[in-house]
């Protein structure tokens, strides 16, 4: 009764909206008929609380069908949820579906499909919703932004959302925090998170807390107290296994482990998650085997990955009912693995597999097809390369011909991605970039062709390649993503540097130089200004070795180059964890700054 006194004092929608109107207008026909037909009152002030009663509850049909949608988002059965969500029960009142547009919402995010779930949140209108509706669709869209990596409107979306939740949920608890933690603020998230374990009554929320304290201490550098909490999390997962938080709490606890006591103590936490996973689940054990190849790249080991790649040979193999995109987008994640860890892909041939793999692209969807054959050029330039350096001038032709085949159907899809560009809102930033991306990669295959043919200066592919990366840094920038609108500037900066190496004529290289040196030199500048002011520089030490590499091959200053390298030494982290080619960077500014004068 409060709830309903509420609604109707706060504006006149009860009288103009279709869920509220029969609940609001019936009172007033009957008052109006009662003098005139006293039965039909009866009936119409029937009717009356009979609207009001759906207005707030929701049927035991209706009530069966979101528990069982929430069941299969429990289960990480993402497809699933969405196939059973959006077939809606016979007379569903409004209660359950805007219920069910919140979680389809979730479920469209974690399978990648933001857009999806950022349409659904916005097809539910606030004028229909309660105001515990309205906080918790206000939650679902919180999470989406900060999901997308736009914080800006993640944090003013839980400023606007009450200190409180209206029904003791620990979600606005959770959210409160990881805003405060943005802020670096994390005294006052510990606090808030601390508070929020004594309303955690559920092994998922005591799960969920305490890995987002030791999140908060790791960042602090509390080593000793990160593992306190990430283990008190894991002893809770231990007794009871829950699915969404198994890779989560995993996965924060062998980097930790990774990082503090060595390969052999990850190797141990994944081998204990696999036996918490269901190998039946192809989500949950996609998702671990992804997680134990990138602990093993991390740590270096060659056997460790070459056991992994085993174990997701043996594991997919027994998946149940692969659909052809998904075997097809299997293959395609495999190349790239395969590449990056030097396992052979397959017993056929290379050139064999690739022509088999992009004929099997026709099972996928047209923005699926755009990222599987963006994977399929990169991996054909790398075997073009090493096919050079090893001399096979046979099998570099063929290459040649396979790669220029693979470019064609990429600039094929220039409309697609422009398409695509055209509908994703810039508040969906992960998404946004993704898809700039790809356009980025078309203006890299337009520009390979004309330098390659030497004829005409690429002034329009050069131009294309460098707006659309000031676009995805700006973006970032935009919308309070400091990480990645730092590395964004310095992928600016490393395009001109490459580019300015390239060019086949020394009159080329002085109209690149004209052109595009200045804004390199800017980016430079935004991603050292941007650096400065972070509260802490977790999570952004290879940064610095970027900045100090490029503050002296760009711009050749010697005591900026210093000073990065200093911060990135005084950041305490060990080089062994990156890639070869960033060891190198720090070697050369170290080599540099090491020298007299």
């Amino acid at each position: 009764m409060q709830d309903l006194l509420v609604s109707l004092n706060k504006s006149p929608r009860w009288f103009i909206r279709p869920r509220f109107a029969l609940a609001s207008w019936a009172p007033l026909s009957a008052a109006i008929l009662l003098m005139l037909h006293p039965a039909m009152s009866l009936m119409t002030i029937v009717i009356g609380l009979v609207a009001t009663a759906r207005i707030f509850s929701r049927l035991p049909n209706e009530a069966a069908w979101i528990n069982e949608g929430k069941r299969k988002l429990e289960a990480l059965q993402w497809e699933a949820a969405i196939s059973h969500l959006r077939q809606t029960p016979r007379s569903c009142g409004m209660k359950a579906w805007i219920e069910a547009q919140r979680l389809l919402s979730t479920a469209y995010l974690e399978m990648g499909e933001a857009l999806l779930a950022w349409k659904t949140l916005n097809g539910v209108n606030d004028q229909d919703l309660l105001d515990k509706e309205i906080e918790k669709v206000s939650i679902a869209r919180a999470w989406l932004y900060h999901e997308e990596g736009n914080i800006r409107d993640f944090l003013a979306c839980v400023d606007d959302l009450p200190e409180h939740s209206n029904d003791g949920d620990i979600e606005l608890s959770i959210l409160k925090g990881m805003a405060l933690q943005c802020r670096a603020k994390f005294s006052s998230a510990r606090q808030v998170l601390e508070e929020t374990l004594e309303k955690a009554h559920t092994p998922k929320n005591f799960q969920r807390v305490y890995n987002n304290l030791a999140v908060i201490a790791g960042i602090q550098g509390y080593r000793q107290e990160q593992f306190r909490l990430i283990n008190s999390a894991m002893s809770s997962l231990r007794e009871a296994p829950n699915a969404s938080m198994l890779v989560v709490i995993s996965e924060n606890l062998a980097f930790a482990m990774l990082h503090q006591k060595g390969a052999s103590a990850a190797r141990s936490v994944m081998r204990e998650a696999w036996e918490l996973a269901d190998p039946h689940n192809k989500q949950q054990v996609l998702e671990v085997l992804n997680m134990s190849l990138a602990l093993a790249r991390q740590a270096g080991d060659e056997s460790w990955k070459a056991d992994v790649h085993e174990h997701h040979r043996r594991l997919l193999a027994a998946l149940p009912s692969l659909s052809a995109p998904e075997r097809v987008a299997l293959k395609v994640s495999m190349l790239r693995m395969s590449r990056s860890d030097g396992i052979p892909q397959s017993d056929l041939g290379y050139i064999d597999f690739i022509i088999g793999l992009l004929d099997e692209l026709k099972f996928l969807k047209e923005a699926d097809r755009v990222a599987a054959l963006a994977a399929v050029y990169h991996d054909v330039g790398f075997e073009l390369d090493e096919a050079h350096t090893a001399g096979a001038y046979g099998e570099t032709r063929v290459l040649i011909n396979l790669l220029y085949q693979v470019v064609d159907e990429l600039l094929a899809k220039c409309e697609v991605i422009d398409s695509h560009l055209q509908v994703i809102p810039p508040t969906l930033v992960k998404t946004r970039q993704h898809w700039l991306s790809y356009s980025h990669l078309l203006a890299k295959v337009s520009l390979m062709k004309q330098l390659d043919e030497g004829k005409v200066y690429p002034d329009d592919a050069f131009n294309l390649l460098f707006v659309n990366l000031k676009e995805v840094a700006t973006l970032y920038q935009e919308k309070l993503a400091y990480a990645e609108a730092i590395e964004s500037w310095l992928v600016l900066v490393d395009e001109y540097m490459s580019y300015s190496q390239q060019m086949p004529h020394r009159q080329w290289q002085v109209l690149l130089h004209r052109e595009w040196e200045k804004e390199a030199k800017q980016a430079l500048e935004n991603a050292g200004r941007l650096m400065e002011k972070q509260p802490h520089v977790h999570g952004l030490e290879d940064k610095m070795i970027g900045l100090a590499y490029f503050e002296w091959v760009l711009n050749f200053k010697k005591e900026k180059a210093s000073h990065w390298i200093r911060c990135f030494q005084a950041a305490d982290v060990s080089l062994q964890h990156y890639a070869p080619w960033l060891r190198e960077h720090y070697q050369t500014v170290v080599d540099v700054v090491a020298e007299p004068g």
